[in-house]
């Protein structure tokens, strides 16, 4: 081969080694980033001020930690637990939800959830929100979640029984007697 023919190889060869790390590098930081998984937003009524969305959070190589979340649907969005205090279930905001490395973290009804307050209008079944989750390590991940009908929906068996949909909680205090059907 001619002086400039191996230059040529040689350069083309680099390209694609170059292409190769970066597309391996590209797929590995995908890996390390948590991932979002069965988002679901339950529907409400018209007139009723706040909803909630429910999904898994898949932990990626690190553990991380969930700190916040918007929506253009609402004008907050909070994270929310419930809790079982002397037989009576209270909801308490979070300031961030733990992300183990590896491990799945699920919001679901009757449990930790994102309360979104001051919606702008009903969520309704078949409509999609957009939702920005906010971790403390890997930063923003964006979610399209479905609005589904919870009465209707496979997510309905897991449904806390003292959360009718459509409850406007109002004060993040606001105690529910707590039934034995759980």
């Amino acid at each position: 081969m001619t002086p400039v023919i191996n230059r040529l190889y040689a350069v083309g060869c680099g390209f694609w080694l170059a292409l190769a790390a970066v597309t391996v590098a590209g797929t590995a930081a995908a890996a390390d980033r948590p991932a979002v998984i069965d988002a679901w937003a339950r529907a409400t009524p018209p007139g009723v001020t706040t909803g909630a969305v429910y999904l898994t959070v898949s932990g990626g190589s690190e553990p991380d930690r969930l700190i916040g979340a918007r929506t253009d649907a609402a004008a907050a969005a909070e994270l929310h637990t419930e809790l079982s205090e002397n037989g009576v279930l209270t909801m308490k905001k979070l300031d961030a939800l733990s992300i183990p490395a590896g491990v799945r973290v699920t919001l679901a009804p009757g449990h930790d959830h994102l309360m979104l307050m001051g919606l702008k209008g009903p969520l309704k079944p078949g409509d999609t929100i957009h939702l920005t989750l906010t971790f403390e390590r890997a930063g923003e991940v964006a979610v399209t979640v479905p609005v589904r009908d919870a009465r209707t929906s496979a997510h309905a068996a897991h449904d806390h029984p003292s959360m009718p949909t459509g409850e406007d909680h109002g004060e993040h205090d606001r105690k529910i007697p707590e039934t034995s059907e759980h």
